[in-house]
């Protein structure tokens, strides 16, 4: 039973590895810290005391009006969301006590 589980969550990694929304947010991501520019206004951000300031207001804008850093944003949002529901499934079959063995 574990063996059988443990196969079908590697074939659910290799899908998620081969899913083009994955493969976009590696490519992203790659991009944005290749972009040193934008790496120092997330570094300034983060090193802002206050999150509220008029200064980290006004990098974490700059830091919006990125179009790499916004597609970036929302597959990793629909790749935590999709995360979140095999986690659900898995849950579902761990509360069973089978995990859909017959």
């Amino acid at each position: 039973m574990t063996e059988k589980l443990e196969e079908k969550v590697e074939e659910i990694v290799h899908l998620l590895e081969q899913d083009p929304r994955m493969i976009e947010l590696k490519g992203l991501k790659e991009k944005l810290i290749a972009n040193q520019e934008f790496t120092d206004l997330l570094k300034k951000y983060q090193m802002a005391e206050y999150k509220n300031s008029s200064e980290a207001i006004a990098l974490k804008e700059k830091i919006f009006e990125n179009k790499d850093y916004l597609r970036y944003q929302q597959l990793e949002n629909e790749l935590y969301f999709l995360t979140l529901e095999i986690n659900q499934r898995f849950q579902q079959l761990k509360d069973k006590k089978d995990c859909g063995v017959n």
